[in-house]
């Protein structure tokens, strides 16, 4: 064929067009692919592979145009589209990939699924409707009882309210925890009086293995906790072996009202919301000055207190060392996997004492290996070392052991944005959000990893859903100025940035948050002067100091480089 021919081949067959049509289409489709995925947080594999499969389709398009691009002259046929269909069909498979799925509820555990149970929130039929925290307590110190027998898996909380109030069935519900049986209860309270009804399903035969009515006054609710845990040891007998079993829980108390406070300050902690942490704080309060000697109400005073310091509800300087404080007090009374991981999270992010902190966190997990809170925040304390195989070990322990907990997912995410895996990290975030659409974190985290990667508009946008769901605080304000200034937008950043200063002015300004914008925007001694600032308030976010990826532009600063020392990261 001459050279002139071959021209005019390639314009009779419209080849160009095409070509540019399909590129044009392929960028619409993209467009809309990615705008549809934003919405509905789909995996990151589905906007992968749509593509590589326009980049597959495009020298299919070119050997269609070439051959059949002249109208007219020929048609296809059948052969021909059953040949570029079965292409297609290949290439969908050869290039997607099979998604990581997160772990299977049970799947991990290291005792068959039949001797596995998971405690229900027992649900409220009192009168007024008011004693929610009764059910959602009484079912978790229930789980905490039944945990202390040997060759026995419990499904932890946050797994089995991840479920409740989802009309499920018991036998599915107990399906998709992975748990052999499942205790199912509701509770009446009036005055007095104290009504509450117990069964345990055999998740595999869908029948009930045992059941029971226990109606009482107010005052033996104790004492029905102990029996409910007795009767399903009566009723596992024939799988847990013969041995004696005590379910007598430790650092319990003997006041039914110290306990109902207990329980009471447990429902508004689990909500975490600065509220919900002060109401929880006076709950666990009023509950050890009735009876000192309640050490698991010990664990909530430090608990709140913790948790104040972490979210900035309290200066740090003043939340954790009454936190350590309560905690001493129930390690006194008695020695709690509980206790032991609270003591270390305090020596984590107050004391910055690294070994004190992994020899708290190893002795918890000692006493109870089982305890996924502690190898979530074990996990915390490896990353911000940068010892990372240890630390994705630890956090993928605790998503194994808690495979419904939102957070569990979600650090799985934090990890991998902390190591610098931005499509990992989002990959996983995507799936806590997908979870539960109102979770702010994951928004925050998901946002960060965007904008590590350039994608400073996704980023902005995820950032501010963070800020929709969670509210404007200081720290999520100061994120959305970050990302303004990562975009360019350095006086939106600055204007951001100073309205948090001034609205928080004679309150507490979180430091660290305040010189990662300076950083981003290129003021890094005023940088410098922020995170000298942090490290004298004691702030927990210095423990990140040597792994946060926002802080990379400060690498090599004099003032860095010494806060390095100071922290003894240069240590490890």
């Amino acid at each position: 064929m001459t050279e002139d021919s071959g021209f005019e081949r390639l314009k009779r067959s419209k080849l160009p067009q095409w070509v540019a049509a399909y590129v044009v289409g392929s960028f619409t489709v993209l467009e809309i692919v990615d705008l549809v995925a934003e919405k509905f947080l789909w995996p990151v594999e589905v906007e992968r592979t749509v593509i590589l499969m326009i980049a597959f389709g495009l020298p299919i398009a070119g050997i269609v145009a070439w051959y059949h691009g002249e109208k007219g002259r020929q048609k296809v046929n059948i052969a021909e589209i059953v040949m570029i269909t079965a292409l297609v069909t290949i290439a969908a498979f050869v290039i997607l990939p099979t998604p990581e799925r997160p772990p299977s509820p049970g799947s991990a555990s290291d005792v068959p699924p039949e001797a596995s149970i998971a405690v229900l929130p027992f649900a409220d039929l009192s009168p007024d409707g008011d004693q929610a925290y009764f059910g959602e307590g009484i079912s978790e110190e229930i789980s905490a009882a039944v945990s202390r027998i040997e060759g026995l898996s419990v499904i932890p909380r946050s797994s089995t309210h991840a479920l409740s109030g989802q009309n499920l069935d018991v036998r599915e519900v107990g399906t998709r925890l992975g748990a052999g049986y499942v205790l199912d209860g509701t509770v009446r309270k009036s005055a007095d009086a104290l009504r509450i009804r117990a069964e345990l399903v055999d998740v595999a035969r869908g029948v009930v293995e045992w059941q029971d009515t226990y109606e009482r006054r107010l005052a033996d609710a104790l004492a029905v906790q102990e029996e409910i845990a007795i009767a399903i040891v009566a009723a596992l007998r024939p799988r847990l072996g013969g041995g004696a079993i005590d379910v007598t829980l430790p650092g319990q108390t003997t006041d039914h009202q110290a306990q109902d406070l207990y329980l009471r300050g447990r429902y508004a902690w689990n909500r975490r919301t600065k509220e919900n942490v002060e109401e929880a704080l006076a709950m666990f309060r009023a509950a050890v000055d009735r009876d000192p000697g309640y050490a698991r109400a010990w664990v909530g005073v430090a608990d709140a207190y913790a948790i104040m310091g972490f979210y900035d509800y309290l200066p740090p300087t003043e939340a954790f060392p009454l936190s350590r404080e309560a905690v001493a007090r129930a390690i006194e009374i008695a020695p709690l996997a509980e206790a032991y991981a609270t003591l270390a999270y305090s020596a984590l992010y107050f004391d910055w004492d690294w070994q004190a902190s992994e020899d708290a966190f190893q002795q918890s997990i000692g006493i109870d290996p089982r305890y996924p809170v502690a190898h979530h925040w074990y996990g915390n304390l490896l990353t911000a070392l940068g010892r990372d195989e240890e630390a994705q070990r630890e956090l993928r322990r605790s998503l194994e052991l808690d495979p419904f907990s939102i957070i569990a997912h979600s650090v799985i995410g934090w990890g991998a944005y902390y190591r610098g895996e931005f499509d990992t990290a989002i990959e996983q975030l995507r799936e806590s959000v997908r979870r539960d659409p109102t979770f702010a974190l994951g928004y925050l985290w998901m946002g960060q990893a965007y904008e590590e990667l350039g994608d400073t508009a996704r980023a902005t946008r995820f950032i501010e859903q963070a800020v929709e769901h969670g509210g404007a605080t200081a720290n999520l304000r100061l994120a959305l100025s970050h990302v303004h200034a990562s975009s360019g937008r350095s006086d939106e950043a600055r204007r951001i940035l100073r309205s948090v200063i001034d609205d928080d002015a004679g309150g507490y300004v979180p430091s660290y948050e305040v010189a990662k914008v300076h950083a981003a925007l290129g003021e890094f001694d005023e940088a410098a002067e922020w995170l000298r600032r942090a490290l004298e308030e004691r702030s927990h976010s210095m423990v990140f100091l040597m792994v946060d990826p926002q802080l990379t532009p400060m690498k090599g600063h004099p003032v860095y480089e010494a806060l390095l020392e100071e922290m003894a990261f240069s240590d490890r």
